[in-house]
């Protein structure tokens, strides 16, 4: 997706989670600027200001996607605005500061699995009915964690 390109999803409707910084925000930025509308949902409260000069074509919205409700509620929200998703992009993910398996508690493992891997089945099964009006895609971002030992701890190892 060339930046000089602003027509190229010309209507089309992105629902990006983890969109205040990292992955998700650059997604949401490449997509705006190629002429989508992009539906940004994250858990910190200040990020739409990272999109104000997109105006009307970005929507933030904050929520815990480790939150069934939450997801639930996103995704009617994206609807209700923009009429459609075309695009689903699940980016949203949380680290476990590389801790192993005996130094991970039951705590750490099930909010590391309910951010990362949990929303992923709560959005895109809300979702869906939208995405398959729209003949659209379904993203899920993954991490150099899911194709080797070490490269992160245990429960984003098994998360991604």
């Amino acid at each position: 997706m060339s930046e000089d390109d602003n027509s190229a999803f010309l209507n089309q409707v992105v629902f990006v989670t983890g969109v205040a910084s990292g992955i998700g925000q650059a997604q949401a930025k490449a997509f705006l600027a190629a002429g989508a509308k992009v539906f940004g949902v994250d858990v910190q409260e200040d990020f739409s200001q990272n999109f104000a000069d997109y105006g009307e074509n970005f929507v933030g919205y904050i929520a815990d996607v480790s939150k069934k409700e939450d997801c639930l509620n996103a995704v009617t929200a994206c609807i209700t605005c923009f009429n459609q998703i075309d695009i689903l992009l699940n980016t949203a993910g949380k680290l476990d500061n590389y801790k192993p398996l005996l130094e991970t508690d039951d705590n750490l493992w099930q909010d590391i699995l309910a951010t990362n891997l949990n929303s992923i089945y709560y959005i895109t099964k809300s979702a869906l009915p939208a995405l398959i009006k729209a003949e659209g895609t379904v993203i899920n971002m993954c991490s150099i964690a899911s194709l080797f030992a070490g490269g992160g701890g245990i429960s984003n190892t098994v998360s991604k």
